[in-house]
């Protein structure tokens, strides 16, 4: 099983780092993994439209995406605007790490240790 990890995209208004998180998807697509975990810190300076763009990019992929909130996030634009969770669980807030442990057990017949 193949888990892609992003994290601090810090997207906002003043700076490129969304066309940074498209290449970096570019990128992650040419090794097809079987996930990507998003790891907080999605965007700065409560620019909630960086959501909207970032759903729009993980909208295109084919892989599943488990998105964890960072400090710099709002948890309430982030969850009305991203819709995130994991529809294997059927949660629809993922928490920690270990929620996000659980959906990913349910994506392979391997068993973790």
């Amino acid at each position: 099983m193949i888990i892609a990890q992003v994290s601090d995209i810090h997207a906002a208004e003043n700076n490129d780092n969304l066309s940074r998180f498209e290449h970096a998807l570019a990128w992650i697509d040419l090794i097809t993994p079987d996930a990507l975990v998003l790891s907080g810190d999605l965007i700065d300076d409560n620019w909630c439209d960086g959501y909207a763009a970032i759903a729009a990019q993980l909208n295109k992929r084919s892989y599943p995406s488990f998105i964890l909130p960072g400090n710099s996030d709002d948890r309430t634009s982030m969850k009305s605007i991203l819709k995130y969770g994991c529809m294997l669980c059927r949660r629809r807030f993922l928490r920690t790490v270990a929620d996000i442990m659980t959906c990913l057990r349910k994506l392979s017949v391997v068993t973790w240790i």
